[in-house]
C-alpha cells in the first residue's frame, strides 16, 4: 500500500518510543529506509544511539491511507503527530501545526 501515514514503534521491550510518519511509496520500501538505507531516519538514529533491535514490518501499523495529495498526507502526518505525541518526531520536513495548544 502507497500513499500513507503510518506508526513505527521501537522494537524494544523497555523503551516503545513512536514514530509517525508518511510516504507515497509503498509500506515496506520505507521500512528498509528505517532499518538501514536512510541515515537522516530517526527511527535508525534511535536504534544506533541507544543499540536497540532493527525495525521489520510488524513494528509497523498504518494509521491514514487513500491521500491523492502530498498536502493532504504531510497534513494528515502533522495532526497524527500531534494526536500521539510521538517522541521521535522533529517536524521538519512537514508541517508546523500550532492546533491544541
Amino acid at each position: 500500500m502507497n500513499n500513507i501515514v503510518y506508526l513505527c514503534e521501537c522494537p524494544d521491550s523497555t523503551c516503545k518510543l513512536q514514530y509517525i510518519g508518511e510516504t507515497n511509496r509503498r509500506l515496506e520500501e520505507r521500512v528498509l529506509d528505517h532499518n538501514n538505507r536512510d541515515p537522516n531516519s530517526h527511527i535508525l538514529k534511535h536504534s544506533k544511539q541507544y543499540l536497540h533491535q532493527h525495525v521489520y514490518m510488524n513494528d509497523f501499523k498504518i494509521i491514514g491511507s487513500n491521500y491523492n495529495t502530498s498536502y493532504k498526507r504531510k497534513i494528515s502526518e502533522s495532526i497524527y503527530i500531534k494526536e500521539y505525541k510521538s517522541e521521535l518526531n522533529t517536524q521538519e520536513s512537514s508541517h508546523k501545526l500550532n492546533l491544541y495548544n
